[in-house]
């Protein structure tokens, strides 16, 4: 079952990267607003590496590979704070373009990226481990608090609640709160593998986000 599901979840994300493409190609690639590409595509990877884990077996290739999952994680992941603020500044939100905002978001998004290198990459230990039918390597480090996940959760919680209640748009808002719930639910029930799912839905609710304020305007 979790081989077909990480198919599956491979060709979704793809779908996912190609119609971001698309709009990119459309309304200008180098804008904050496609900061989810980088996302979609570490999660292309990440599904492509834990697809193939079975055949190419335990070793040092296979560990180098899901190495790379957990930089991509640290170094695109916090992107999405920049995604967050670019929407509500879309939305004619005046105080997001004050100099000081703009200024504290980048310092956080830095900060973030530091801090996921330093306590999920740097000196971590990787250990082999099959799920089902998917052979994949995981931290065998203890596990810390998701510092990095909540602050950008919360974030996008309150971009979505926000551009709801500006713009009349509520799906970035039920997409994280689907994430959420997905997240809780998976870690309850111990089907990490499920946690895609739920990543792809918010991730989709991110590129219909797009989607709509491109259509408003294209700034």
């Amino acid at each position: 079952m979790n081989l077909i599901l990480t198919l599956a979840l491979f060709v979704a994300f793809i779908f996912l990267l190609i119609q971001g493409i698309i709009l990119a190609n459309k309304y200008g690639w180098f804008k904050l607003e496609n900061t989810p590409l980088l996302v979609i595509l570490a999660l292309v990877y990440e599904m492509f590496v834990l697809f193939i884990g079975r055949w190419v077996g335990e070793g040092g290739l296979l560990e180098g590979l899901n190495y790379v999952r957990f930089w991509l994680h640290a170094l695109v992941t916090p992107l999405l704070i920049l995604f967050s603020w670019k929407s509500l500044y879309r939305a004619s939100f005046h105080w997001v373009k004050t100099a000081w905002l703009k200024m504290v978001v980048i310092l956080l998004t830095i900060a973030l990226i530091c801090y996921e290198l330093v306590t999920g990459v740097l000196g971590i230990k990787l250990e082999p481990k099959w799920e089902a039918e998917i052979l994949f390597y995981e931290n065998a480090t203890e596990q810390k608090f998701p510092l990095m996940i909540s602050v950008i959760f919360a974030v996008i919680v309150i971009t979505g609640f926000l551009l709801w209640r500006k713009q009349r748009w509520p799906w970035l808002l039920m997409g994280v709160s689907v994430m959420l719930i997905g997240s809780l639910t998976t870690n309850w029930l111990n089907l990490s593998m499920f946690m895609n799912v739920f990543e792809w839905i918010l991730l989709f609710s991110l590129l219909c986000t797009k989607k709509f304020q491109d259509q408003l305007h294209n700034i």
